[in-house]
């Protein structure tokens, strides 16, 4: 799915708010996600997150696509593009620095 028009870090936002918990793991309580904190980790280069803070994201950001069909199989089908229409919407939850 294209994303280029999109910031990185209100993806990875809009992702992991939709994104289940993974079961039995209780090690990440949910808590909202700061701005800068996200930004840096965008800046420091990473594009690849497995399981994030206790989630399942199976993605790996690029600079125009995604690919959502880990995403989508561990969260379900139309998850990912459900989670980033929201965004393109302004429907988003996204956190403040």
């Amino acid at each position: 799915m294209r994303i280029d028009d999109l910031d990185k870090v209100d993806i990875l936002i809009a992702l992991y708010n939709r994104a289940t918990q993974v079961p039995g793991l209780r090690k990440y309580p949910s808590m909202p996600l700061k701005r800068d904190e996200l930004q840096k980790i965008v800046d420091s280069g990473r594009t690849h997150f497995d399981y994030w803070l206790g989630r399942v994201m199976k993605i790996t950001l690029n600079d125009q696509e995604l690919d959502v069909s880990g995403y989508n199989s561990a969260n379900g089908e139309r998850a990912a593009e459900e989670a980033i229409e929201k965004l393109r919407q302004g429907n988003a939850t996204v956190a403040d620095t």
